[in-house]
């Protein structure tokens, strides 16, 4: 599998009060609504002093093109200093925030193009003469991803108390 980058390191910084439910469910909802399969592939924690701790969290969005090209999303979301805060009916959290947003392309993610140095030589002329279209995936890619960034930086903006 080869990956070509579109976007790397997207970044949004948050600071304040957070409902970390809504902000799931709005980055899975966001991803969903634009036919993206999405997942969380790791959640860790680690305890602080005076009852705060850090939250490590990877999710991973994908979206399948054709049989060749798929779009890939990894966002890596750490928030540090997190403390319980009562809210009306919710679990809330205070916590600072940074999120990295990575986009590419995944090609040949079925492995298919890779079982002798024909096949490979073969898909290099194939990644040639559909440049364009790699291209046209880039683009759009590239779009879908800093449409979730500004569309994250806004939902995160109207949280802020």
């Amino acid at each position: 599998m080869e990956r070509d980058y579109v976007c790397k390191n997207l970044s949004i910084g948050f600071e304040g009060v957070l409902c970390l439910d809504e902000f799931y469910r709005f980055a899975k909802g966001w991803f969903s609504k634009y036919k993206y399969d999405f997942g969380e592939i790791e959640y860790r924690e680690i305890q602080r002093a005076k009852g705060s701790k850090d939250v490590h969290i990877k999710w991973y969005a994908e979206k399948k093109y054709s049989d060749y090209i798929k779009y890939v999303v990894e966002i890596d979301l750490v928030m540090e200093d997190v403390r319980e805060v009562k809210a009306k009916k919710k679990s809330t959290c205070e916590c600072r925030m940074k999120l990295k947003i990575n986009g590419y392309l995944l090609k040949d993610y079925e492995e298919k193009w890779i079982m002798s140095p024909l096949f490979k030589f073969l898909r290099e002329v194939y990644d040639k003469f559909t440049g364009s279209e790699l291209e046209k995936c880039g683009a759009e890619l590239n779009e879908e991803a800093k449409k979730f960034t500004n569309e994250l930086r806004a939902y995160l903006n109207m949280r802020r108390i």
